[in-house]
């Protein structure tokens, strides 16, 4: 927006309100299962993050680039466009 391009803010706005949504959620369920069993839940989180979580962006390929994604979020965050703040 600050640039003038209404349709990127629109549709960056809609992507971090998603992710703040996500955020919101999964908050909220990991918390309620601390509360209800937190000896099988630091378990399970334990496994899951030794599996890592690949966000589906992961997987951007454009039939050339191994690393596009890793690319990509450098240029981004180096410009300020999407960084880990917003």
């Amino acid at each position: 927006m600050k640039y003038g391009d209404e349709k990127l803010a629109l549709i960056c706005g809609t992507i971090v309100a998603d992710e703040k949504r996500h955020e919101i959620a999964y908050t909220e369920i990991v918390g309620k299962l601390f509360e209800l069993d937190p000896s099988d839940t630091v378990i399970a989180f334990a496994k899951m993050m030794r599996k890592k979580i690949a966000m589906p962006a992961h997987l951007m390929y454009d039939g050339q680039d191994e690393h596009l994604f890793d690319h990509f979020t450098g240029v981004a965050s180096r410009l300020g466009v999407y960084t880990a703040r917003d």
